[in-house]
């Protein structure tokens, strides 16, 4: 009886076996259509090598399916991929709109020191205009003691 035991788990482990592998050939047997568009998508992406998608005898469901697998993994890794590059798009804006903003700031700042009602330029025009209004005084106004040059007097001949 043992010996029935024995070889009906050996005939069942071949038979297991055979089974598997004319699934395995099943699958590379049954035509697919791949589509080079799938092909160019996962290439581009840089999931597999395109040597790696070479075909068995012609496109089988074996190749297709690991095409759709490829397809997904590439999928993720392209979204996973935009997702950085916008994320690094959006720390460089952020940074640079601080700066921007903080410059304009210090600018404005500036701007207003110089160029405000009590600003540095109004002060300096205001002590110029000053000065220009004491020397055009100093012309026009005589004061008491300076000596006036003699008016000629011309005489009718």
């Amino acid at each position: 009886m043992k010996k029935v035991w024995t070889l009906t788990g050996v005939l069942s482990l071949l038979a297991l076996i055979v089974l598997a592998g004319c699934l395995m050939i099943s699958k590379r047997l049954t035509p697919a259509e791949i589509e080079p568009q799938a092909i160019a998508y996962v290439v581009a992406s840089g999931v597999v090598d395109p040597n790696d998608l070479t075909t068995w005898l012609w496109p089988n469901l074996h190749d297709a399916e690991r095409l759709g697998a490829y397809v997904d993994y590439a999928y993720t890794i392209n979204q996973l991929k935009f997702a950085h590059a916008i994320e690094t798009d959006d720390n460089d804006y952020t940074f640079a709109r601080k700066r921007v903003r903080a410059n304009v700031k210090a600018a404005r700042l500036n701007h207003d020191e110089w160029f405000a009602p009590g600003g540095n330029i109004s002060i300096l025009m205001g002590m110029m205009g000053l000065g220009s209004g004491l020397g055009l005084g100093g012309v026009l106004i005589k004061r008491p003691g300076d000596v006036k040059k003699p008016a000629t007097e011309t005489s009718p001949a």
